[in-house]
């Protein structure tokens, strides 16, 4: 490998009186990066992030944009430290790229502060680096002050971009409300421990919601408030499950739970049986929600599921009016849906479902792909 294959941070050309396209300056199609460069994906995750600390793309957008330096990507992360989402800090990613270079998983090039060719940097010489800036704001990394080390230096960015994995956005937890206002059992389970609020599949996993929702489910089951359906195995007929069944679930007894509720499946079986009771199973929703919300309206109780999904559509609408009016440049990916939620609840009207202000969040984002 030779300077010539390596030629990601030389600038070249002149600066444009226009700003580039970003399109046409995508970062994740060269092979090498920067040290800059490197640093803004592991602290922003964002191709666009990425951009600013390319010098190709910089010396096209003005005059004096200068060379991007480490030192000029944590003055920027300090100035707009509250307007962008990070992965860690610029200090956290320099000591995780450092210590991440130090046992070997990725390899680094540069050119020796005493030398002209470009050479491998070997592994166990990392554990002595830091970042330094030398002559003419030249980033080089080196074993102290006045130590030997490199400038000049090269990652391949696919090895960083697998090593700091980009941030996905979190998947919203959906409620599949029937026709006959029915809700499936697994379903249900979350939504009493989030009296209905929106919530990731992320957070069910790691809240506890299940737990949570099963303390408040069950005893309503066993009480007999809320009616229960279930289908029998090797047959479509769906039949009422009698209270009885749930008074052991209610009984906060965790061995008889791992036996009892099969949430792959929607179904429970009796204790001791081999075999499931019932699959599928659905609560009725319109009750459940009365028990957890006693002092709603009847009005909001019995709405038609015909006059309900009319009312949702015009939800979905409103809200999507609403993101694009705060979001003028969309939903990038390194947005997540609850900032998106903090940043316009306080426009939702009271009636706002949370389902539709998913299903608004999801057509907002699902929009800006197909253009």
């Amino acid at each position: 490998m030779n300077d010539a294959e390596m030629t990601s941070e030389d600038g070249g050309s002149e600066a444009s009186t226009e700003a580039p396209n970003p399109e046409d300056f995508d970062p994740n199609s060269e092979v090498y990066w920067t040290l800059p460069m490197v640093l803004a994906w592991i602290v922003y995750r964002d191709s666009g992030e990425v951009r600013q600390m390319w010098d190709q793309y910089r010396s096209r957008c003005m005059d004096d944009a200068g060379t991007a330096t480490v030192s000029l990507l944590h003055i920027a992360f300090l100035v707009n430290e509250d307007e962008r989402s990070i992965a860690m800090s610029p200090a956290k990613a320099e000591r995780a790229l450092l210590g991440t270079l130090a046992v070997g998983s990725i390899a680094a090039w540069g050119i020796p502060l005493d030398g002209e060719l470009r050479v491998e940097i070997p592994e166990s010489e990392w554990a002595d680096f830091g970042f330094f800036e030398g002559t003419g704001s030249r980033d080089e990394v080196r074993a102290g002050p006045f130590g030997h080390g490199y400038h000049s230096v090269l990652l391949k960015s696919r090895a960083v971009r697998q090593a700091w994995p980009a941030i996905q956005p979190p998947v919203p937890f959906s409620y599949e409300i029937d026709e006959l206002e029915r809700l499936p059992l697994f379903q249900a389970v979350i939504w009493c421990a989030t009296g209905g609020a929106e919530t990731t599949n992320e957070e069910v996993e790691q809240l506890g919601y299940i737990s949570q929702g099963e303390k408040i489910l069950f005893p309503l089951l066993a009480r007999g408030n809320i009616a229960a359906t279930g289908e029998r195995p090797g047959d479509l007929i769906r039949e009422d499950i009698p209270k009885s069944f749930w008074e052991r679930a209610a009984s906060e007894r965790a061995d008889d739970l791992i036996h009892f509720v099969d949430y792959t499946r929607d179904g429970i079986e009796p204790f001791g049986a081999t075999a499931m009771r019932w699959h599928s199973i659905k609560i009725e929703f319109s009750a459940l929600r009365s028990e957890i919300f006693p002092h709603a309206s009847p009005d909001a109780r019995t709405v038609s599921g015909q006059k309900r999904r009319r009312r949702k559509g015009g939800q979905i609408a409103s809200v999507l009016e609403i993101i694009k009016d705060e979001f003028p440049d969309g939903l990038t990916g390194s947005i997540s849906n609850r900032a998106v939620n903090e940043r316009i609840k306080k426009r939702l009207s009271p009636e706002t479902s949370p389902k539709s202000i998913q299903r608004a969040i999801g057509e907002a984002r699902s929009g800006q792909e197909g253009h």
